[in-house]
């Protein structure tokens, strides 16, 4: 019986995470440590907090409250 939860996207990123974990020796510390060095390098902004939390409204559906 397949899993009612099988999603391809899903699995995807699941063996998108595996890939990294096996890259980092099977070590998640050592996984985190290169997942923060690439978001530090990284040009793209990151978010901290959860949407409804922030301030700012940077998106036009945030600004129309759509």
């Amino acid at each position: 019986m397949p899993d009612k939860f099988d999603d391809p996207v899903v699995a995807e990123i699941h063996a998108a995470r595996a890939a990294m974990l096996e890259a980092a020796g099977g070590d998640i510390s050592v996984l985190m440590k290169q997942v923060a060095e690439r978001q530090r390098k990284s040009k793209r902004r990151i978010i901290t907090q959860p949407f409804c939390n922030r301030t700012e409204q940077n998106d036009a559906r945030e600004r129309e409250n759509v």
